[in-house]
C-alpha cells in the first residue's frame, strides 16, 4: 500500500478505500443483463469472424462453377444459331 505523505484524514481515508488492481475483463459491478449482452456480442462477432473466410471461398467456388456453366451454354447457343 502507498504511504500517505500528508497526515490529512481525507488522504488517509482515500488511500485505505483504494482497491487493488482487478483483472482486465472482470465485470464485478456490472448488471447481469449487460454482462450477457457483452458476452453474446463477443461470441457472435467471433463466430462471424471465423465463418466469413470459409463462406467467401464457398461463394467464389460457386461463382466460378456458374461462370463455366454459362460460358458452355453461350457457346452452344452461338454455335447452333450461327449455322
Amino acid at each position: 500500500m502507498v504511504k500517505c505523505l500528508n497526515n490529512n484524514k481525507f488522504n488517509k481515508r482515500f488511500m485505505i478505500q483504494k482497491k487493488e488492481a482487478q483483472a482486465p475483463l472482470s465485470f464485478d459491478g456490472v448488471n447481469r443483463v449487460i454482462k450477457v449482452l457483452i458476452y453474446s456480442d463477443i461470441l457472435i462477432t467471433g463466430g462471424f469472424g471465423l465463418i466469413s473466410p470459409i463462406f467467401a471461398i464457398f461463394i467464389l467456388n460457386n461463382i466460378y462453377k456458374c461462370c463455366k456453366f454459362f460460358i458452355k451454354k453461350i457457346k452452344v447457343f452461338l454455335i447452333e444459331n450461327l449455322k
